[in-house]
């Protein structure tokens, strides 16, 4: 559906085009499995690839440092691959937060 993947050759949409996001949201959400969710999410995922390098899949996950990662691909192989490269990550993102458990200081 967005053109990830062995068997697609182009993407369906030019998420560098605006005028595809309604569309976009339209044919997902007549997937089965997408009918529930809200128009929002996919609106949100149109967004994320349109502003990535090459309003791709490929290139919107790659943008991510390491740990934000972790969160969809293979973790054994990401952590593998970060500490090959011996890459960091932005301890101060969100996810990162959640996944360390800062949420800063709290007093009673």
């Amino acid at each position: 559906m967005l053109g990830f993947g062995k068997e697609t050759k182009e993407a369906r949409f030019s998420f560098a085009n605006p005028a595809d996001a309604p569309q976009f949201v339209e044919e997902m959400k007549r997937i089965d499995a997408y009918s529930q969710l809200s128009e929002r999410h996919f609106y949100l995922l149109w967004i994320v690839l349109h502003w990535s390098r090459d309003h791709t899949l490929q290139s919107a996950s790659a943008d991510y440092d390491p740990i934000a990662r972790l969160a969809y691909r293979n973790p054994a192989g990401e952590i593998l691959l970060a500490t090959l490269k011996n890459s960091s990550f932005a301890s101060e993102s969100p996810f990162s937060k959640v996944l360390l458990g800062d949420f800063g200081a709290h007093t009673l």
